[in-house]
């Protein structure tokens, strides 16, 4: 009996290996893309195609969290794209591992490896716990790994050794400097940037980059590129997972739990949610299964990380960011405040931290005058008189802290009254008719509440330009304002339309400003609805949308509806795949224990 019962549990064993092979062969092979019958006009928008843009991240994978199915696209485009990494992501000493797995990693994206740099500094620092970004700009310290001057590999050289034949030491100046020569090296047209994730070196890496950046808008007056800030955790590696369905969803809103302050919609207290950009990402990134998806191929190339297991979590039909205006005429200013430390107010800085090791801590970012400061004012001195015509003003974003009345004195004798600047710390817009010869201008604070009334960022800009649309793209309308490319319909009789644009223009632009057309009279538009019939047969079809202003601007998208048979595979497909995805943790689980059972004996 013992043996016969030993035999099945064999058998059986065995069939289950054999199952799992032949599913894991049948879901590797199997296309489960979306294809590629739709389109969007951003492919050919100007300011998105023949440019020269640059990817800053901290860590070998954050450049995918960050941007990865951005990048393919933008790349389609006969955009040149390079990718900058801070560290060598080297704190478990696999420093040379990581750097050649990001050069296959962005290679499957399509980045050749000459436009891959690494800026060579280390992932953490040493046992007294003093980060770079936080330390003396001359003092060299030792990363982690005991390493104190950059380094790359024999074929991948650290920046600084690859223009100038030396390393540079591990100081913050060293850092803000490489940081700063990369980008004037090449002037990217558009930069994508890592932002105030809750890692001390993604927060350095943010910090560095604004810091050596408002320094390049100082000495190079005609370069305004465009800047777009992102999370690599909160939006991508720590979001939720929300891969699997008819419909792959677009990229959430964090978890309130997940933020330094519940009382902020991200980590930046000044951004909002409703203001982040939105943009479309690679065909090859949408598809029904993980391995069907150019990200999660990209992702496996991070091996040290096993980091294609975050695929569900990254991987969503829209990559989001925050745009930052780089033309204000305060970089290149002269401010003189009252009392205080002045430098705050034309840093391009909106947040800082004395201390990037402890997640929560946000100081040193807000000029607030002495509180025995009787003027609580400051002035700034143009190099040149200027006309001009909008300012953004953002309050200190402590919500106790208030400026409720405030005065702008400027040259002419002319003066703008404000009051009650955004609370929360959100950016304040104040628009006038053109003010010319402008040489200075004055900002006091009359009325506040709270005992540190200031200010993040004050920023001047010559024109209030009225931004034209640069794409739509069609979206449900629903909580989630989810991005369709090619909507699988489940059953439905109706779907619910909206559009979102880019400049967002506070909903002044909608599906009702837009043409809408279908290819079957079987599905209408009607009502900011698309309208099934019953009387449509399964198959694949498409809807159009043009501005009426401007019909070279569209968005065109696939409904498919899928029959029975098709429905119950991707079901079928989708299921499997997670059945296998969970297997190598389970197996790695059963060897953690019984390692941990060894170590006890």
């Amino acid at each position: 009996m013992k043996l016969k019962r030993k035999l099945w549990i064999t058998v059986i064993s065995i069939s289950i290996i054999i199952f799992c092979i032949v599913m894991t062969l049948f879901i590797s092979t199997a296309n489960m893309d979306y294809g590629s019958n739709f389109s969007n006009s951003i492919d050919y928008s100007e300011m998105w195609t023949n440019k020269e843009i640059m990817v800053i991240v901290p860590h070998q994978d954050d450049e995918i969290n960050l941007a990865g199915a951005t990048i393919k696209r933008l790349i389609d485009n006969g955009n040149n794209v390079k990718v900058v990494f801070a560290t060598n992501g080297d704190f478990k000493g696999l420093g040379t591992k990581r750097i050649k797995e990001a050069v296959e990693a962005v290679r499957i994206l399509g980045v050749n490896s000459e436009n891959v740099i690494f800026l060579g500094y280390g992932d953490r620092w040493e046992e007294t716990k003093e980060h770079i970004y936080n330390s003396d700009d001359n003092k060299i310290i030792s990363s982690y790994i005991g390493k104190n001057e950059t380094y790359g590999t024999d074929k991948y050289l650290d920046f600084r050794s690859s223009i100038s034949g030396e390393p540079s030491s591990y100081t913050r100046g060293n850092y803000k400097n490489d940081m700063k020569d990369v980008i004037e090296m090449y002037f990217p047209d558009i930069i994508f940037a890592i932002d105030f994730d809750s890692h001390a070196d993604h927060k350095s890496t943010s910090l560095i980059f604004e810091e050596a950046f408002c320094e390049v808008l100082r000495e190079n007056k005609e370069y305004n590129p465009k800047v777009f800030k992102g999370f690599a955790y909160k939006t991508a590696w720590k979001a939720k997972d929300d891969f699997y369905g008819f419909n792959l969803e677009s990229t959430l809103i964090p978890e309130k739990d997940s933020l330094i302050n519940k009382n902020y919609d991200l980590d930046v207290p000044q951004y909002l949610w409703s203001e982040r950009v939105r943009l479309p990402v690679a065909k090859e990134a949408l598809s029904y299964t993980q391995n069907s998806n150019l990200v999660n191929k990209s992702l496996k190339a991070h091996k040290t990380q096993k980091a294609s297991r975050r695929t569900v979590n990254i991987v969503n039909s829209d990559k989001v960011f925050w745009e930052r205006e780089t033309s204000s005429i305060t970089y290149e200013a002269e401010v003189i405040a009252s009392s205080e430390e002045f430098k705050y107010i034309n840093d391009f800085k909106l947040i800082d931290s004395s201390n990037v090791n402890d997640i929560k801590l946000i100081d040193e970012c807000v000029w607030i005058p002495d509180n025995e400061d009787n003027d609580k004012s400051f002035r700034i001195n143009f190099a040149s008189a200027k006309d001009i015509e909008k300012l953004v003003i953002y309050d200190n974003f402590s919500l106790e802290d208030n400026i409720l009345e405030s005065t702008i004195r400027f040259s002419d004798g002319s003066e703008e009254k404000v009051n009650n600047l955004n609370h929360d710390g959100t950016k304040t817009v104040i628009t006038f008719p053109t003010k010319k010869d402008i040489e200075f201008l004055e900002f006091k604070i009359n009325k506040y509440e709270g005992n540190n009334p200031g200010i993040c960022e004050f920023e001047v800009y010559e024109k209030n330009e009225s931004k034209e649309t640069e794409y739509i793209k069609l979206i449900l309308d629903n909580e989630n304002e989810t991005f369709i490319y090619r909507y699988t319909v489940d059953n439905e009789k109706e779907i619910p339309l909206n559009l979102y644009s880019y400049p967002k223009l506070d909903g002044i632009l909608g599906v009702e400003n837009c043409n809408i057309s279908t290819n079957n009279d079987n599905i209408q538009f009607k009502e900011n609805k698309l309208i099934i019939s019953d009387n449509i047969k399964p198959g694949k079809y498409k809807v159009r949308v043009e501005l009426k202003d401007n019909t070279k601007i569209f968005d065109e998208i696939e409904i498919f509806i899928p029959n029975k048979l098709q429905k119950g595979y991707i079901k079928l497909t989708q299921e499997f795949e997670k059945i296998i995805k969970k297997i190598p943790g389970k197996i790695e689980g059963e060897f953690y224990k019984i390692k941990k059972l060894i170590l006890r004996e």
